[in-house]
């Protein structure tokens, strides 16, 4: 152990820097998953709990029966996430922990809340058809909300893991110190690294030595406390925390089962597309490769990764396998970015090349592809992609942190800095997988919307027309009624888009050249728009009314359809925003 003021390394500094890390990595992670969870509680909170309490489909007992004391620890988490989104750990979870008793209670309702649940909604029609109505929100991924209920239990086992990790790496000196632990470590640093001299004691030895132990201490404390809120109460009772833990054991069970099943079956649909179109259409040149590439992207590198993965997730090394999946992500971000020309190419194809067109219609027909067509094969990758967010998601969620794999499907260290002091924290599988996801769908969505801008320009003609969708994301169109001062209302189609409202026109149907098109009668800008339903907030059959209201303009637009002119409001108050 030299001292650090030889030049020599100061293992004393290079463990606290290892233990900084770590604590930030925690931080991010505790900050990450506070937020969802937050997000979470406020969905049941408002699709839930708060239309149950308007409508009066539950009566009070029951609803209070059902939910517990959802809204106290809804605003529990909303007390704390300031605190850990300003970086003040320590003061946020010291007052977070006053509000521990509330998961204690929670648990001791959690049997008469799932009997509560299912009694409701065997005998209550209007409660049953609620709640699929609520599940069926995209907003809740299609979780039902029997496991919507088990969300404060499953984040309190979150909260266990997360709270002691940061404690056991925050170092003394640091202000959140006292707060994550019963005390502080009183130890003089300079001391501690001065240098210990021919056959003195060693102080640095000594001092992490305390410091281990103090640590320790701190973490068994901890752990008691938030397992205190878990524990069932009473004397000889159920406990809640193990059985829940078996829950999550099982739901990890049937989740990678799923996930191998699946991959089984999609690595077989590439193999087949593979074997049946790519390989005989590179043997018989049916299409020049610059088609053939266009038409099918990077498919037989997708079907390499699964390849590779599939073994893995046969011999359960869940994490090893999905760890080295990652590394392929990107073919599924190239091959969203190539769909809409392969969509292209493939309509272009088949209507133009005969031995083409003929070729695909046999490869169809074979019982192994099962009445699929191409153009729905080219979609697999695509539709993966969404199973494996939802899977490996369920997966790290339902992984406890003493399985070999959870560091690699939440958090794995890098192994790019082996034999060295660097540490370099690097997102498990679910989140890059869930990034990913999310890339892929910005490029959908991106293209969905270049393709509506297409059509639309493609309707507007007139030398006013040209240009107006460029750079723009199309939201709605359709008829509405212009509602003017005096006079009989007239149909006008508007095209609403994220910054103009426009009004079109339609064309003469005998005009020689321009038939079917619009013509651009106005163009409205949404940034000064004042938007105000004059009626129809009821739902009632007769229609309604729409107010906007604009510098040198006041325009009036009315339908008879409700639920169309409630669209528009909606649509209308998103572009305004």
């Amino acid at each position: 152990m030299a001292s650090p003021g030889t030049g020599a390394r100061c293992p004393l500094l290079e463990q606290r820097a290892r233990w900084e890390r770590k604590r930030a990595c925690t931080a991010r992670e505790l900050l990450e998953t506070e937020r969802r969870y937050q997000e979470q509680l406020g969905l049941v909170d408002t699709y839930f709990l708060g239309i149950l309490k308007a409508k009066g489909t539950l009566p009070p007992p029951e609803r209070q029966a059902l939910f517990g004391c959802w809204e106290l620890i809804y605003g529990a988490s909303l007390e704390l996430l300031p605190y850990l989104e300003g970086g003040h750990w320590g003061q946020g979870l010291e007052g977070f922990c006053l509000h521990l008793e509330l998961y204690t209670q929670f648990a001791a309702n959690a049997e008469r809340s799932q009997t509560t649940l299912r009694e409701q909604l065997k005998k209550n029609k209007r409660f049953r058809k609620f709640v699929k109505l609520q599940e069926g929100r995209p907003q809740f991924g299609g979780l039902q909300l029997q496991d919507l209920l088990l969300l404060p239990l499953q984040r309190l086992h979150q909260y266990e893991n997360l709270v002691i990790a940061l404690a056991e790496n925050t170092g003394p000196n640091s202000p959140d110190h006292q707060q994550l632990t019963p005390g502080s470590v009183q130890a003089l640093v300079g001391q501690a690294m001065a240098s210990p001299g021919t056959g003195a004691r060693c102080p640095l030895l000594e001092q992490r030595a305390r410091w281990e132990r103090k640590r320790a201490c701190t973490a068994r404390e901890l752990q008691a406390l938030v397992g205190q809120a878990m524990a069932s109460p009473g004397t000889g009772a159920r406990c809640p925390l193990l059985e829940q833990r078996a829950r999550w054991e099982r739901k990890r069970a049937c989740t990678a089962r799923e996930l191998l099943e699946t991959e089984r079956r999609y690595q077989e649909q590439l193999g087949l597309v593979d074997t049946y179109f790519l390989g005989i259409l590179k043997a018989k040149g049916t299409l020049p490769p610059p088609e053939r590439q266009a038409l099918f992207g990077c498919w037989e590198l997708i079907y390499g990764a699964s390849l590779e993965l599939l073994p893995y997730l046969e011999g359960g090394h869940w994490g090893q396998g999905l760890e080295g999946f990652c590394l392929h992500l990107e073919l599924y971000t190239q091959f969203a970015a190539n769909a809409e020309r392969s969509q292209t190419t493939l309509r272009e194809q088949l209507k133009k090349n005969k031995r083409f067109r003929k070729f695909v219609k046999l490869q169809e027909g074979r019982p192994q592809f099962g009445g699929l067509q191409l153009q729905d094969l080219l979609l697999l990758p695509l539709q993966r992609l969404h199973q494996y967010e939802n899977l490996v998601i369920a997966l790290a969620e339902n992984t406890g942190p003493n399985s070999p794999d959870h560091q690699q499907l939440t958090l794995a260290q890098s192994q790019n800095y082996i034999g060295s002091d660097v540490e370099d924290a690097i997102p498990g599988a679910a989140r890059l997988v869930s990034e990913t996801a999310q890339r892929v769908h910005t490029i959908d969505q991106k293209q969905k919307n270049d393709q509506h801008l297409r059509r639309v320009q493609a309707l507007l003609s007139g030398r006013q027309a040209k240009g107006l969708t460029s750079g723009r994301w199309f939201l709605r169109q359709g008829w509405l009624l212009v509602v003017p001062p005096t006079g009989e209302p007239r149909p006008r189609m508007f095209f609403l888009f994220s910054d103009v409202l426009l009004m079109a026109k339609p064309r003469p149907s005998l005009h020689l050249l321009k038939s079917g098109t619009f013509a651009c009668r106005a163009l409205y800008p949404m940034a000064q728009c004042l938007l105000c339903r004059v009626f129809g907030h009821s739902g009632g059959p007769c229609g309604g009314l729409l107010s906007l209201s604009f510098p040198r303009e006041k325009l009036l637009l009315m339908s008879t359809d409700q639920e169309e002119l409630s669209h528009w409001y909606q649509s209308l108050a998103l572009a305004i925003r």
